[in-house]
């Protein structure tokens, strides 16, 4: 068993206790832990036994045995990284609904988890590869923040079913173009798109409850008069080309970050 600093979500880390399979016999020696913070290769589940006070688990790769699933049924445990690629819905998806006070869930694919519905405190949610063509799949009645980083997204369908989502980030997602359905986004606060180039910004709906609104990528806007679908944003930090050179409409906002000069704006 060793220390070593990993990350939760987005924007938790500490330093988790490692333990592997063949470390069972030194905890049976040492007995129960009151480490907070574990690190668990799939294998070695059964030795959840021996921390009684686990409040972050990360789940590493290894061959999981289904008789031991029981063991993750722990009240402490309020932050789960599955740290491992599945491919697919099989034993090696976890269902959270055994999580009675899950909070913040990072999945390395969307396929390592399942139940969302029923983890009724799960607030953030942030998962590397998404597969799927939309986000049909799922369902959330608590989720208030979701990152997605990597995948195959082609559209927002189902967003209607995170109703208290009110932070939405979304990157690296070369075949999504159509954004119409946030528009079901009642508490939509905060929206970054970052490399999604293939969005149409038409598609684009009025978002009048968005504070904060980052924009990344190779689209290029006509008119910062766009920003008029934001009517009470106060911070916005933009990746994009504006065509029209008048950067007025801007200046109603509190917080304005240009990441890309261009030498035609006539306001700097």
């Amino acid at each position: 068993m060793y220390i070593k600093n990993e990350f939760i979500g987005s924007d938790f880390s500490c330093s988790f206790l490692q333990v592997g399979i063949y470390d069972e016999e030194e905890l049976i020696e040492l007995g129960q832990s009151d480490a907070v913070s574990v690190s668990l290769e799939l294998d070695a589940i059964r030795c959840l036994r021996f921390f009684p006070q686990v409040e972050n688990l990360i789940l590493r790769p290894g061959c999981i045995d289904i008789n031991d699933l029981h063991y993750l049924s722990k009240d402490s445990i309020k932050r789960l990284k599955l740290d491992y690629y599945s491919e697919t819905y099989d034993e090696y998806s976890i269902d959270l609904s055994i999580f009675s006070q899950l909070e913040v869930v990072f999945s390395r694919t969307q396929y390592n988890f399942t139940n969302t519905r029923a983890a009724k405190e799960l607030k953030q949610l942030v998962v590397q590869q998404w597969y799927d063509r939309d986000l049909s799949s799922l369902v959330s009645p608590s989720v208030v923040c979701l990152k997605i980083l990597e995948g195959k997204l082609r559209s927002v369908c189902g967003i209607h079913q995170l109703p208290q989502l009110s932070e939405l980030s979304i990157s690296n997602q070369r075949l999504i173009r159509d954004l119409s359905q946030l528009a079901e986004c009642k508490q939509l606060q905060i929206l970054e798109l970052e490399s999604c180039n293939a969005v149409s910004l038409e598609t684009m709906p009025m978002l009048p409850y968005i504070k904060r609104f980052t924009l990344i990528g190779r689209q290029c806007i006509n008119s910062a008069m766009f920003f008029s679908r934001f009517p009470n944003m106060e911070a916005l930090f933009l990746g994009v080309r504006i065509n029209a050179g008048d950067l007025s409409p801007l200046f109603g906002f509190g917080h304005c970050v240009l990441l890309s000069v261009h030498s035609h704006y006539r306001h700097r």
